[in-house]
């Protein structure tokens, strides 16, 4: 989706020191609130508005007739041995706190309103945060999800960072608070749905973001960007996308690279910057240490650059919703203009290195390619593989040709934010349906060139335009996605697991790593992680995951005794088991946020029972059961923890049963 390149109307101090609008008069009477405007600003984290939104911030906070809300995605739970350590929970907790603190403060200075914040519960379709107001017309509303850096932290609890979320559907666990007390598990439709809905509550006449093109830019193969403020302003892009409709006027701001562009503002506006920021700034331990706020932000003072559409550089993002192709996580066809061939992985390889070609169309999956989101442009991925298209060596010479290569950028809790970043195989988009598509390499910044004759390289060249760099992109629809995995227990109590291939055939079995000497395995999917449960010959329940990436987590136990049977459904916030004890009860545990799992308890109102299998309806659970009596009885497990009454369902002779939900 490409980005607007509408200017927000918020006055800057530079417009009223050039005469070029007119001041408000001194003994005007006050007009109602929000009377000049409904600013609505959404960032990443507690300095990004100080620093990159202002002055145009301190001044829509200073004008009694505006109403400015912002809303901050990132909660800053994390830990820092460099500068400022915050070892346990509470430390990482108690800094979050403090930086929400510091930007309320520095708000406050900026509006001059007396008073105390108001905080209260707040809830946008369906997902939960806290809103602060002060007086009637300014307030903020955080979400919190983890900030990139907790991806440090091996203990944290709270995983699934934005850009994991925004680029992979991982999901995010925002932080908890006393007004959105609840562990949420959000995936990225719920995130913007809860965007959408900020903007629909507010009815904002302009919103102010960040630049959403940051690791587009020269700078950023450096790694002169956050990841979070990226998927912050294409997250909103995308919530606006899904709602439709007319926008409200938007501005992008740059963000750190604003420093590379020279100081832009006058003496007094910079010193009210600093002035403001230096408010929030006591309430930061990383940059407040001897009692002074330190020069880490120096830089930022005197400037304040709009992202504009030269700027950003007019390409197509990864973007869910919108009305152009390529679409995030979608599948296409990528076709020459030129010569209408294919691009294409030789011979179906699945090896790193495999040589991409030209040829005519065969409709197979190895001229198919999965778009994702990758730091600095698209991943594009064949179907029939899921590796990475890539340059030979990473090479940045001209007639270099593509190639396919397992990917190497980590989106699900790195170790640090450069293992995020494989900009040789980032590739960036322009263009429309009408003229076509031009794709370069984010690494070399050449473009992919078709050769002239079918079963050639394709390599990349300079830029220039011609025919044999435009490009097609066909939504791929011949073929059906992958739909199934099965998990199933072989001849020597091994767990063994098999897949559909887009042509509907079905994999090898292979053996799943880790675990032997099972009776029964069952398995569930969460956000793209498929979650197995076994029980073994002990009669434990023992658990482990396929990550997206193919790997395997440990198998672990989780505390249980005397099991039969189990069956596993998604929830709200995790996976609920059921499972058959050692007397013939339905008995029942649920995840908690940090992963463990719940005491077992009892199903009420049921015995003797030999099988049970259950799924979840739009949040209420569907229990079903074999009795020794060999008929199915069902029951339901409501949103509010209560439960219905079991029922037969007419059957006899019943031995085994699985359900499914439908339309």
């Amino acid at each position: 989706m490409r980005f607007t390149g509408r200017v927000s109307g918020v006055l800057s101090t530079a417009l009223l020191a050039a005469g070029l609008v007119a001041a408000p008069q001194a003994n005007a009477a006050p007009a109602a609130p929000c009377s000049g405007g409904r600013i609505l600003n959404v960032v990443a984290h507690h300095d990004d508005d100080l620093l990159f939104l202002t002055p145009d911030l301190i001044n829509d906070l200073a004008n009694p007739d505006v109403c400015v809300r912002t809303l901050f995605m990132v909660g800053s739970y994390y830990s820092r041995d460099r500068v400022a350590p915050h070892p346990t929970d509470a430390d990482k907790y108690a800094y979050m706190e403090s930086r929400e603190v510091g930007d309320r403060k520095a708000y406050q200075a900026a509006a001059d309103i007396p008073g105390d914040w108001q905080h209260a519960p707040y809830s946008a379709a369906g997902v939960q945060a806290t809103t602060w107001s002060l007086g009637n017309r300014v307030s903020t509303v955080e979400l919190r999800v983890p900030d990139a850096s907790a991806s440090n932290d091996a203990g944290t609890m709270f995983k699934g960072q934005l850009w994991a979320l925004y680029a992979d559907n991982q999901e995010a666990w925002p932080i908890p608070g006393a007004d959105a007390p609840v562990q949420q598990r959000l995936s990225r439709e719920q995130v913007l749905a809860f965007i959408q809905g900020v903007i629909d509550d507010y009815q904002p006449t302009v919103i102010n973001t960040e630049d959403p093109s940051a690791d587009h830019q020269k700078s950023s193969m450096d790694g002169n960007f956050h990841p979070d403020h990226v998927a912050t302003t294409r997250l909103l892009v995308d919530a606006l996308n899904r709602r439709g409709g007319a926008w409200p006027r938007i501005t992008y701001y740059r963000d750190y690279l604003a420093r590379e562009s020279a100081p832009n503002l006058d003496g007094a506006t910079q010193a009210r910057k600093q002035q403001i920021f230096e408010t929030y700034c006591p309430y930061d331990d990383e940059i407040y240490r001897s009692n002074s706020c330190q020069p880490d932000y120096i830089d930022w003072y005197p400037r304040q650059y709009y992202a504009d559409s030269p700027w950003r550089g007019y390409y197509v993002w990864p973007m869910s919703y919108g009305f152009e192709d390529p679409k995030l996580d979608q599948r296409y066809r990528v076709v020459n203009r030129s010569t209408g061939l294919y691009l294409d992985v030789s011979g179906s390889s699945v090896a790193d290195q495999a040589s991409l070609l030209a040829l005519p169309p065969t409709g197979n999956p190895n001229q198919a390619f999965t778009f994702k989101a990758a730091l600095g442009g698209w991943n594009l991925r064949p179907v029939h593989s899921n590796q990475c298209l890539d340059v030979t060596g990473s090479s940045t010479t001209a007639g270099t040709p593509l190639i396919q290569f397992h990917c190497t950028a980590v989106t699900i809790n790195p170790a640090d934010v450069a293992q995020m970043f494989s900009p040789n195989q980032a590739f960036r988009i322009r263009g429309d349906h009408t003229n076509g598509y031009t794709i370069t390499n984010a690494n070399s910044g050449l473009a992919l060139a078709s050769p002239a004759q079918a079963g050639g390289a394709v390599t990349q060249a300079p830029t220039t335009g011609a025919p044999d760099q435009l490009w097609d992109l066909v939504p791929e629809q011949a073929q059906p996605r992958p739909g199934s995995r099965l998990f199933a227990v072989d001849g020597n109590n091994k767990i063994v697991t098999t897949d559909t291939r887009p042509d509907g055939t079905w994999t090898p079995f292979d053996a799943v790593p880790g675990v032997n000497a099972v009776k029964q395995v069952t398995s569930v999917t969460v956000n793209g992680t498929i979650r197995v449960f076994a029980i073994g010959t002990d009669n434990q329940i023992w658990t482990a995951d396929k990550k997206p990436d193919g790997t395997w987590t440990t198998f672990t136990a989780i505390p249980s005794n005397g099991i039969q049977n189990i069956t596993a459904t998604t929830t709200a916030t995790g996976v609920r088991l059921f499972a058959v004890d050692g007397n013939n009860k339905i008995v029942t545990t649920d995840t908690r946020p940090d992963g463990t799992w719940t005491p077992f308890d009892a199903v009420p109102g049921v015995n003797a029972v030999k099988q049970v299998t259950s799924v979840t309806v739009n949040g209420t659970i569907r229990v079903f059961a074999i009795g020794t009596d060999n008929q199915i009885w069902t029951a339901d497990k409501k949103p509010d923890g209560t439960w219905t009454t079991f029922t037969a369902i007419p059957s006899n002779g019943i031995q085994n049963i699985t359900a499914t939900t439908t339309s």
